[in-house]
């Protein structure tokens, strides 16, 4: 199984280190861990003051293997499934795109954005406003 969401990448060009806001590091920290390594985009001519340039892929692969198959055939709900995929040790789309944000890639709130009605999101999230980038 895989699910996929296409996420804005930081501009090369004028990125820079930052923290984020509190309401939105503390429920992604108690639910992912340390959230060094951030970046954002300050904007520039290269992308058209965005903050971004380019794409790259979430992905959540999970393969039918372990308990899985049988929980399928089985007809098991779709919150039973991702807790098996969780169990197994594969990661989440949250998982992937927290990474990616922790590596510089894309920014937080770029990934809260895109996966905002994505199972796995921490609850405390719900109260955010819907768009976190100005």
């Amino acid at each position: 199984m895989i699910a996929e969401r296409l996420d804005s990448t930081v501009c090369p060009h004028c990125r820079v280190a930052y923290d984020p806001p509190a309401p939105l590091r503390r429920p992604l920290t108690e639910t992912f861990g340390s959230l060094e390594g951030l970046t954002k985009g300050r904007g520039c001519p290269a992308c058209r003051r965005t903050g971004f340039l380019g794409r790259i892929g979430l992905f959540e692969l999970v393969p039918a293997d372990g308990d899985l198959p049988e929980l399928i055939r089985a007809g098991a709900e779709p919150d039973a499934l991702r807790a098996a995929a969780r169990d197994a040790g594969y990661p989440s789309l949250w998982t992937d795109g927290v990474n990616k944000a922790k590596a510089g890639i894309t920014s937080l709130e770029e990934v809260v954005d895109v996966l905002r009605d994505c199972p796995g999101r921490p609850p405390s999230l719900e109260s955010l406003p819907q768009r976190l980038r100005s």
